[in-house]
């Protein structure tokens, strides 16, 4: 347990609709640098839909 007193870490969680991330020094979180957007996976995607040419048979 003594290492991961000292360890930061980067926790992110891309949702559907909420990209989520969080940091955490050793076991506590750091409210200050962890937030989240409005912003997912499906905005991506819809994104990328939208911009790629048709598939070809």
């Amino acid at each position: 347990m003594g290492t991961i007193a000292h360890e930061q870490s980067l926790i992110i969680d891309p949702g559907a609709r909420i990209f989520d991330w969080l940091v955490a020094r050793g076991m506590r979180l750091v409210l200050k640098t962890s937030d989240s957007v409005s912003r997912g996976v499906s905005d991506i995607l819809r994104v990328i839909a939208k911009d790629s040419p048709p598939l070809q048979e």
